[in-house]
C-alpha cells in the first residue's frame, strides 16, 4: 500500500520539482555532502517501513475495529503530550476539544462497526 502511494505521487513531485526549480536546489545544496544526512534520511525511511509492517502486523492481529479505534484515539495522548511538552497555556476550553476529540473517535469507531 505505501509503495503504491508513493508510486502514485510520484509523477506529480516530479512535475512540481522542475515547475519550481528544486532540481537546481537539491543539486547545490552542501546537505547532499554530509554522510550524517544520509544516515538520517536512510534511518528515517526504514523507520517508516517499520511503522508500516507494525501496523499490517496489529492489523492481522486483531481486527479491522480495533486498528480504527486505537488510530481514532491516538490522537488525544499526543495532544495531551504536546501540552506538556511545548507548555501550551491550558484552559477549560483545550480540555474540552481534548475531551469532545476522545469521544468522537469512540463514536466514531461504534459508527463503523
Amino acid at each position: 500500500m505505501v509503495i503504491l502511494n508513493n508510486t502514485l505521487s510520484l509523477p506529480l513531485g516530479l512535475l512540481l520539482m522542475f515547475v519550481f526549480g528544486e532540481v537546481e536546489y537539491i543539486y547545490n545544496t552542501p546537505l547532499l555532502k554530509m554522510p550524517m544526512f544520509w544516515l538520517v534520511i536512510t534511518s528515517s525511511g526504514f523507520l517508516g517501513l517499520a511503522i508500516s509492517f507494525t501496523s499490517m502486523w496489529f492489523l492481522h492481529q486483531t481486527s479491522a475495529t480495533t486498528y480504527s479505534l486505537v488510530g481514532s484515539l491516538n490522537k488525544i495522548p499526543l495532544s495531551m503530550a504536546g501540552i506538556y511538552l511545548f507548555k501550551v497555556p491550558t484552559s477549560m476550553q483545550n480540555f474540552l476539544s481534548i475531551i469532545f476529540g476522545l469521544l468522537a473517535g469512540v463514536f466514531f469507531a461504534i459508527a463503523k462497526l
